[in-house]
């Protein structure tokens, strides 16, 4: 998996707005489902825009919202795994977790990415 930050948050916004689905917890609220046409990002706590080949995560770093994003490459091991949501939130959510091998050659999981929803 490749790891890019984005430096500009507009451009991190911008890069988003075509990705499918976003996970957003406010200070106020939280949205899980397609991609809305606005984001606040005054309030914003986290954010998490996702599809099958990629994610763009905004975070609190301190100083306010930064931005990574998290790219599939051809050569990546890796297990997904479904979540059934509850409580209004849609009915799945699938989770990508990336294996990676230490110099032993053991397997850990290096990182988890959102890779898709479902709805109602």
């Amino acid at each position: 998996m490749k790891i890019t930050t984005i430096e500009n948050l507009q451009q991190a916004l911008q890069e988003a707005k075509a990705l499918p689905w976003a996970w957003l917890r406010y200070l106020s609220r939280m949205y899980i489902g397609e991609n809305p046409p606005a984001v606040s990002p005054h309030e914003l706590v986290e954010g998490r825009f996702f599809g099958e080949n990629m994610e763009i995560r905004l975070y609190n770093d301190g100083d306010g919202l930064a931005a990574v994003k998290f790219t599939d490459e051809p050569e990546d091991v890796f297990l997904d795994t479904t979540v059934y949501l509850r409580w209004g939130f849609g009915k799945e959510l699938r989770k990508r977790r990336y294996v990676e091998f230490d110099e032993d050659g053991q397997a850990y999981i290096a990182c988890t990415r959102l890779v898709e929803w479902k709805g109602v």
